[in-house]
């Protein structure tokens, strides 16, 4: 076939027509094939098989890589050559992945066989953290050592730190005996290491502090070290484990000004059902049946038991049925939190302000937690060698709480046989001189205020590159002041004599404080 002055794509269409072979121009590459590419091309509902092969950036072949098409379960590995074989939907997206490489997603539509290479993940091995000693890159750590980013411990409601910290590093346990508002985590890392105490040490910015002073949307990143190393640096006190906190602070020529706000309804996730007074006869008529009573209804005659519910409704008085569960304590709760943050900065001053209130009230009367807290960070960059940090912090909490009774144990144990109230509304003694109800509304209540203000400044002077010398001065100051007033509380026989709680006999004040 002669041909002049035509184009590719002409002799190429001349080509098909005389020899009924089908030419594809893909770039610089020409393909013959026997079958037309757009009868040959898979409809979307037509099943096909891709091939390829996976590579890293140095052409090494990947094994066992997972290859899954997008939005289903279907998907393979690479063999030991890098290759793999699967089949496919027409316009199906074929999502590659590879622990330590970025993944990709590949169109698999008019494609048949797909070679990929896949770049290392070099975020994760590039990742900062703070050791005890200064920065280093994950990937020349040695230690045993796991970081938390302050945005994983915001996203969980919690007032505390160390209530946040929980489930969020490997190989820390956090414990907490109460889920009262203010309640605190009890640390432990790799368990008990010490007859001693076990509690590990921990470093706010460089200087030692509280875990639970630390608000935590001031956390910038929390680092665990939970091997031997760390003593290495801090000698016998890091014998716990050693958890390092940096706090946010402003960057060059950021300007921000935050508001959040938080309000959420707690619930118990369920609650054991207690049994009524006929299902308390019962157990009472047992106890004495195994003692060796000689007649299974010793003590609650089986026409008590049947008529009491009855006789309930008539008198509620001298029947009673009471359900010291709903009356102690509250179906929900709720909490609430406000943070303000101010950020400024220019290239040599640069400052980040946080203050913060929260408060949060208990699953019964007379219990509450209310914290006031607030944090300036200041850097200022002198020149190329000098640069300094002023930082205060404050914080002041108020937790309230009954005065002497624990209303969650005495809503599962107190016996509904007994009466809150007579008709006139004087609480009755419910039995050896008991009520918890009269206790938790009467009783008075035990308050705990802690105050806590701190500050610290550090010259960072650096003559020589790669040496710095830091001077740091940090007071802080802490102190608690309690007031406990516990009140006479007055209950009444049904004939009308009177006794006092055995824990509320008489009224008192009591203070203490440690300033």
């Amino acid at each position: 076939m002669n041909v002049s002055n035509a184009t590719i794509e002409d002799v190429l269409n001349r080509l098909t027509n005389q020899t009924k072979l089908y030419f594809q121009r893909d770039n610089n590459t020409i393909s013959v094939t026997a079958t037309s590419p757009s009868t040959a091309q898979a409809s979307p509902g037509q099943n096909k098989t891709v091939s390829g092969l996976i590579t890293d950036a140095t052409g090494e072949p990947i094994i066992g890589a997972n290859i899954v098409e997008k939005g289903t379960t279907n998907g393979t590995v690479t063999d030991v050559d890098g290759n793999f074989t699967l089949q496919v939907s027409g316009n199906a997206v074929l999502q590659v992945s590879y622990i330590g490489y970025l993944a990709q997603e590949i169109n698999t539509t008019d494609r048949t066989t797909i070679d990929i290479t896949l770049a290392e993940d070099t975020q994760a091995l590039d990742e900062v953290i703070v050791v005890g000693y200064g920065t280093a890159r994950r990937s020349d750590l040695t230690g045993s050592i796991s970081s938390v980013q302050g945005a994983d411990l915001t996203s969980r409601s919690t007032q505390m730190l160390s209530t946040a910290l929980q489930g969020q590093v490997a190989g820390v346990q956090v414990t907490r005996n109460s889920g009262g508002p203010g309640a605190q985590g009890t640390i432990r890392i790799r368990g008990v290491t010490t007859l001693s105490n076990n509690d590990p040490l921990v470093i706010v910015d460089g200087v030692p502090s509280s875990l639970n002073d630390v608000i935590a949307a001031d956390v910038e990143t929390m680092t665990v070290l939970k091997d031997a190393a760390s003593a290495a640096i801090y000698g016998s006190r890091a014998a716990a484990g050693v958890i390092l906190i940096t706090t946010k602070r402003a960057k060059d020529r950021q300007f921000s000004f935050d508001y959040n706000y938080e309000y959420g309804i707690d619930r118990p996730t369920t609650r054991p059902t207690n049994g009524d007074v006929i299902d308390w006869m019962n157990v009472q008529n047992e106890v004495k049946w195994n003692d060796g009573a000689s007649d299974p209804y010793s003590q609650y005659s089986q026409e008590t038991i049947g008529s009491w519910l009855t006789n309930h409704a008539v008198d509620p008085y001298h029947y009673p049925n009471t359900d010291w569960m709903n009356l102690l304590l509250k179906k929900s709760t709720s909490h609430e939190q406000h943070m303000l943050s101010v950020t400024g900065g220019t290239e040599k001053l640069r400052t980040k302000s946080t203050f913060n209130y929260q408060k949060g009230d208990g699953y019964y009367e007379s219990k509450s937690y209310e914290r006031i807290a607030g944090r300036v960070n200041n850097d200022y960059l002198v020149n190329d060698w000098l640069r300094t940090n002023i930082d205060l912090d404050f914080s002041k909490s108020n937790a309230i709480s009954p005065s002497q009774i624990n209303p969650i144990s005495h809503a599962y144990l107190a016996s509904p046989y007994y009466p809150v109230q007579w008709e006139d509304g004087r609480y009755a003694d419910t039995k050896d001189g008991e009520n918890p109800l009269a206790a938790l509304r009467l009783g008075g209540t035990n308050r705990q205020n802690y105050y806590k203000f701190g500050g610290k400044a550090q010259i960072d002077l650096t003559p020589l590159e790669g040496l710095t010398l830091t001077a740091i001065y940090a007071p802080r100051f802490a102190f608690t002041k309690g007031k406990k007033f516990t009140r006479a509380v007055p209950l009444y026989y049904e004939n009308g004599s009177m006794t006092y709680m055995a824990a509320h006999r008489t009224t008192n004040l009591e203070e203490t404080r440690n300033d």
